[in-house]
């Protein structure tokens, strides 16, 4: 009745030693996660940033635009 399923075990502790990074897929996947959760916490607020800049200050722009473009006549 009390059976042990092998198979599994052998696939858990597979995937704790890649989560543990005891292989180098496990190592390969930290460096991966890292760098992406790294970049993207630089991106995004950057993103936000310039949203901003565009919201807050994009009319001034467009208006200074058209008074630099005088009409040909």
């Amino acid at each position: 009745m009390g059976r042990e399923n092998t198979d599994g075990r052998e696939i858990r502790n597979f995937f704790l030693a890649i989560a543990a990074a005891h292989t180098r897929r496990g190592r390969y996947l930290k460096v991966t996660t890292f760098l992406i959760s790294f970049i993207s916490s630089l991106l995004i607020p950057m993103g936000v940033v310039a949203i901003y800049f565009l919201w807050k200050h994009g009319d001034k722009m467009m208006r200074e635009e058209r008074e630099d473009v005088s009409p040909v006549a």
